[in-house]
């Protein structure tokens, strides 16, 4: 009798240790749901703010090799819009580091390799590049930079880049997003993590340029006030 009651206090305890241990996971994965959401959430918001700034880039630097020369507003705005690409890069690196850390996901479980994140990232080179240039003709009485040279190189390259992620962006909307609403594309893209596609597809094609070199010195002639 003794024995018995024992081996039910035994069994009571376990089964109380494993009921623990279920809403302890529960509550986890339930938390973790949350973080990835709200992850591919923002990665969404950056991501189009990437395709947006895109294609803004994409008409001032053909307006730019069309008449060789860019304003200094343009320049100004080019630079400004590649700023805010660069930014939305290491936004959507952070992102996808916490996700590869919390999220354990069975059926949907993406990785990137991220051993060249720093090498490829083209975007921060072509900010400097752009900032530099500003200082420069800052420096001068001239409206615009006429555009020459390894300049127009540089922007020729950086045409090419932005016409190739204008293609990623075409490509996942036709291939996995032509039958979504607009006004459901935000949660498709959440939901089967395609930030993490479009995002091991923006450093695929950053590593193209790996090699390419945007520099250019400053060379300040005058006081800037």
């Amino acid at each position: 009798m003794q024995n018995g009651f024992k081996k039910k206090k035994y069994f009571i305890a376990i089964v109380s240790i494993l009921l623990i241990s279920l809403s302890i996971n529960i509550m986890l994965c339930l938390k973790n749901k949350q973080y990835s959401h709200r992850i591919g959430a923002n990665s969404y918001k950056n991501i189009e703010t990437i395709k947006i700034k895109n294609e803004k880039n994409i008409e001032i630097i053909d307006k730019t090799i069309d008449t060789l020369k860019i304003s200094n507003g343009e320049l100004l705005n080019l630079y400004t819009n590649y700023s805010d690409m660069a930014d939305c890069i290491i936004k959507l690196w952070d992102d996808y580091n916490f996700y590869n850390e919390t999220d354990r996901g069975i059926f949907i479980n993406k990785k990137i390799d991220t051993s060249k994140v720093i090498e490829n990232d083209i975007y921060s080179r072509i900010e400097s590049y752009l900032g530099n240039t500003l200082i420069n003709i800052m420096s001068t009485d001239s409206d615009d930079l006429v555009v020459k040279g390894k300049d127009l190189e540089d922007f020729e390259v950086m045409k090419s880049l932005a016409i190739n992620m204008s293609k990623i962006f075409k490509s996942v909307d036709e291939s996995k997003l032509g039958n979504v609403n607009s006004s459901d594309k935000e949660k498709k893209v959440i939901d089967n993590k395609y930030w993490i596609d479009i995002l091991r597809e923006i450093d695929k094609t950053s590593s193209k340029y790996i090699d390419y070199d945007f520099i250019k010195e400053v060379k300040v002639t005058k006081a800037i006030y």
